[in-house]
């Protein structure tokens, strides 16, 4: 009889490329780990691993044998969510990936809470920005700030709209030249997401009018939460949720400026795969996730 912990150990030590580190989160011993994988290579008849002092890496086999270890294991991860479903009780694994700034400042503060709601759920959460491919990137779950790729395979629903502004410190905007017209931003320092050679541009619009400014930023960070602390330590001035910065607005210590000119706004996506649109375990972390992120 085949013995699926084997496999589970060797998809393990796959994604931390390291026995050491497999062995450690599986709470067993590296002989243990090097045994089962020593099993299952007999059993196979080929080396999965090549291993030297310094590194372990795939043969061609292991390579060839990871695809199937991998579908084998979700068989079996998709047929206990069945049989969960029946009960209603959210257990096994949900794969999630979100942006940093969403699982810093509104999921990480109310997580211990929901895990210790759900104990038989674990959760495994990249931090990962842009656009993501749940099925080839084997996500459960994504939440994007692009606008998906239409795909028959996956349920796509636009979760919320995040309203910008461009805010900065009292102390800044009272040394730095007047800001009267989104022209004028050329003569500021601001932060932007990302660089190029030719500069950033920032795209505003008053009514129904809209204008592009092209920036060079005085620093590039893709962390709206690093433009914030920027922000109040006086370096310059950003585009920044409305929800985020609330608090420092209302105490004062960050200001807006231009308030007639509005950045185009974020949306927010859910994407997940067809076959878990019913599992208990996706329902209960979509439920978490819409009552902790901020409102528009």
């Amino acid at each position: 009889m085949k013995d699926l912990n084997e496999v589970a150990i060797f998809t393990l030590i796959v994604q931390e490329m390291s026995f050491t580190r497999a062995a450690d989160a599986l709470e067993i011993s590296k002989a243990a780990a090097s045994k089962a994988i020593a099993r299952l290579e007999g059993r196979l008849g080929a080396r999965l691993f090549e291993r030297t002092t310094r590194r372990v890496r795939l043969t061609e086999a292991g390579e060839i044998y990871l695809d199937y270890a991998r579908r084998a294991l979700e068989e079996v991860e998709d047929g206990e969510a069945a049989v969960s479903k029946l009960t209603e009780q959210p257990r096994g694994t949900l794969r999630v990936a979100m942006p940093v700034t969403m699982a810093q400042s509104s999921v990480a503060p109310k997580l211990a809470r929901f895990l210790a709601r759900y104990p038989e759920l674990r959760l495994d959460i990249a931090l990962k920005g842009g656009q993501i491919d749940p099925i080839a990137q084997r996500f459960d779950v994504v939440f994007q700030t692009m606008r998906p790729e239409v795909d028959s395979q996956l349920i796509q629903k636009r979760m919320i709209t995040v309203g910008l502004g461009i805010f900065g410190s009292p102390a800044y905007i009272s040394s730095a030249p007047p800001l009267r017209s989104p022209q004028d931003l050329t003569q500021h320092s601001c932060l932007t997401l990302t660089a190029s050679r030719g500069g950033t541009n920032w795209t505003l619009h008053k009514g129904g009018k809209a204008q592009e400014i092209r920036l060079r930023g005085r620093i590039a960070i893709g962390d709206p939460l690093i433009h914030q602390r920027l922000c109040l330590d006086g370096v310059g001035i950003a585009i920044l949720p409305n929800w985020l910065i609330q608090n420092q607005v209302r105490k004062r210590q960050l200001l807006r400026v231009l308030p007639d000119w509005v950045p185009s706004p974020i949306e927010l996506f859910v994407l997940y795969p067809t076959r878990l649109s019913m599992t208990p375990k996706l329902n209960v972390f979509l439920a978490f996730i819409q009552d902790v992120v901020p409102k528009p």
